[in-house]
């Protein structure tokens, strides 16, 4: 009885091994096809490190030995362990490295802005300086500033502009919250 439960155990994990290499070659496959097709699209291209793993990305600032050398005379200018310092520095790095899935933001992220956004307003675009675009060099970052009045700002920006580029969003404290920023 035993024999036979470490049998179909086995044969469980080489099934599931043989059958999640090939889901994960399919999906991967299906993935880069869509962000080719969307490198044609757009005007601003999905760069390699955003199909990289955020974990990846994470780890790469992590051990930046410019980060190291930071940690490291941190720790000994306040006397703290190294150790804690880096956990310190984990969890920023964690927390600033975007979480960027180009297949979810183009095919169910957009869909669902385009949805909402029509759902609750007639959305109607007015004007596009399509000069004004078009002089904005191939490799720089286009910065949306908006001013919050409502919380589907985030919503319509990316239905407006998903055909554009991609976005990704920072979020900071109010200036009345956290007082001016001092140089």
């Amino acid at each position: 009885m035993v024999r036979a439960r470490v049998w179909a155990l086995g044969g469980l994990g080489v099934l599931d091994l043989l059958l999640m290499s090939s889901v994960r070659w399919v999906v991967r496959r299906d993935t880069n096809r869509i962000i080719d097709e969307l490198n044609v699209r757009l005007r601003i291209e999905i760069q390699p490190f955003q199909r990289t793993k955020r974990q990846a990305l994470s780890d790469r600032l992590l051990y930046d030995p410019k980060v190291q050398d930071a940690a490291e005379v941190h720790a000994r200018t306040h006397e703290i362990p190294r150790e804690v310092v880096m956990s310190t520095v984990r969890r920023y790095a964690h927390e600033i490295v975007p979480a960027f899935n180009a297949y979810v933001y183009f095919r169910f992220g957009y869909w669902l802005a385009r949805r909402i956004a029509r759902l609750l307003y007639r959305v109607r675009l007015a004007y596009t300086d399509q000069a004004g675009l078009a002089a904005i060099p191939r490799g720089a970052t286009v910065v949306f500033v908006m001013n919050h009045r409502s919380n589907m700002d985030y919503i319509l920006v990316a239905y407006l502009a998903a055909d554009q580029t991609t976005l990704s969003y920072a979020v900071g404290e109010s200036e009345r919250e956290s007082g001016p920023c001092k140089r």
